[in-house]
């Protein structure tokens, strides 16, 4: 619980920082936004995280079940985003992206097969039109032929 006191209020001195540096740069208005206006919308919401951090009670004591470890989890995480690496030219973003969300959400999270592979093909396809579509953003094409758009 301390920690999460300690945490909190890292946070909200980091957040008071940001904010005053992204001030300076010029905020803008809504429909003119300045240099400082993301960066200060990051230091609102790290404060309000820091401040939901810092008010919530403290996790209930809990003893860890045997042989029961976060490294494994941890490993195939990294070992997935290692993966997507390597594998985003040769099999293109949106094979990539369905591989590496089926695997973080079936083996670190422990999402149902049904709900992994759903969740990973919109997110994959969503993003992909997000990328293509409107910020015009070139991806790797891979094996599968994308929508020229």
């Amino acid at each position: 619980m301390l920690i999460d006191r300690v945490l909190g209020s890292v946070a909200i001195l980091l957040a008071a920082i940001v904010g005053v540096v992204s001030w300076r740069y010029g905020v803008g208005a809504a429909s003119l936004p300045g240099p400082g206006f993301w960066p200060l919308l990051i230091a609102l919401s790290m404060a309000g995280l820091g401040a939901a951090l810092m008010a919530r009670p403290g996790p209930a004591p809990s003893s860890p079940a045997a042989g029961a470890s976060r490294w494994e989890r941890f490993a195939v995480a990294l070992g997935t985003l290692a993966f997507y690496v390597l594998a985003l030219e040769p099999l293109g973003y949106l094979a990539a992206t369905f591989v590496l969300l089926v695997v973080q959400l079936r083996w670190v999270e422990g999402r149902s097969w049904r709900g992994s592979f759903l969740t990973s093909a919109l997110a994959a396809a969503i993003s992909l039109i997000v990328f293509r579509a409107f910020l015009n953003v070139p991806l790797p094409q891979g094996m599968l032929p994308l929508p020229r758009w």
